[in-house]
């Protein structure tokens, strides 16, 4: 008994070295999808924030701005949590303030797996409120807060087989537009047809945008749609009818409706080139400066 104790004790010990360790890699800090930059803590008196998907995180910086911003989009997020992130900083944000809702195309609206299970929210505990926070347990809040190498591990263990059948399946496509296709169960991105196993997805979240609009109208801030740039050789593998079908129907539903918020498209924009882009989807540091001046240059003409 005694040297099992002992034995127990320094496996604690050395696991808690691993931990402390990889608390300082790069990989941990991809896996917090930006979510650092609030535990570093969110300004006050902010006069514009983004809300949204990796996209935003990676193409907007406020360093390019004239008025007091802060990035609230993470790598990834759902509209439910880009709203309720507004809700939790949202005496950080000024009367009039400017909230950028980022479209992302193809899939914004789309169905996306595992969206409903608890490794989805692991990066919102701590900064998050329980209640907003799905299927939040207080086990789990435990083991990320001590344990995240552990957990993020036994995550990958769960996952291990699936993805090597995804990845052989799809070795000669982009390695996101496989992703997307697994993610969301598509046979491709060309074909709209597919939309209708999709039906349920787009209107639960053409819903919460809804509602998400409410609440920014309510705090009287001034919601803006953008959609950010694409990479030329990502939209090869994706159809005009796709777009359409999936992203821009959905937006004019809720357009229709609140017709007074603005919408910046730069979806196809000969200005966003293949050398502003790290990969098959995230802008580099040569493309944030360029898209953010250009967006918030446009931003600013929507004011005057």
């Amino acid at each position: 008994m005694k040297y099992f104790l002992i034995l127990f004790i320094t496996g604690i010990i050395l696991e808690q070295c691993l931990e402390l360790i990889y608390r300082h890699t790069n990989r941990y800090r991809i896996s917090q999808g930006g979510t650092e930059n609030f535990r570093k803590g969110v300004p006050s008196e902010l006069e514009i924030v983004n809300i949204g998907s990796g996209p935003g995180l990676y193409a907007i910086s406020y360093e390019y701005s004239n008025n007091s911003g802060f990035n609230l989009s993470t790598a990834p997020q759902s509209y439910k949590y880009g709203f309720r992130l507004l809700k939790r900083y949202k005496d950080h944000i000024k009367n009039g303030a400017i909230i950028i809702i980022i479209i992302m195309c193809p899939l914004s609206f789309a169905w996306v797996r595992g969206t409903d299970k608890p490794g989805y929210s692991d990066k919102f505990y701590g900064i998050l409120p329980k209640e907003d926070i799905d299927q939040y347990t207080r086990g789990r809040e435990f083991a990320l807060k001590w344990f995240p190498l552990l957990t993020k591990v036994v995550s990958k263990i769960q996952t291990m087989n699936i993805k090597q059948i995804t990845k052989k399946a799809n070795k000669d496509e982009l390695p996101i537009v496989a992703h997307w296709k697994d993610e969301c169960k598509l046979q491709d991105l060309k074909n709209p047809r597919q939309a209708k196993e999709h039906e349920r997805a787009f209107m639960e979240k053409v819903q919460i945008i809804k509602n998400g609009i409410d609440f920014c109208l309510e705090n009287n801030w001034r919601p803006i749609f953008v959609i950010p740039p694409v990479p030329r050789l990502t939209k090869k593998f994706i159809s005009d009818e796709f777009v359409n079908v999936f992203v821009r129907q959905n937006l004019q539903k809720i357009r229709l409706e609140y017709p007074d918020i603005p919408l910046l498209d730069y979806y196809v924009d000969d200005r966003f080139t293949d050398d502003m882009f790290q990969d098959d989807i995230f802008m580099n540091k040569k493309g944030q400066a360029v898209f953010s001046q250009i967006l918030f240059k446009d931003v600013q003409e929507l004011e005057c």
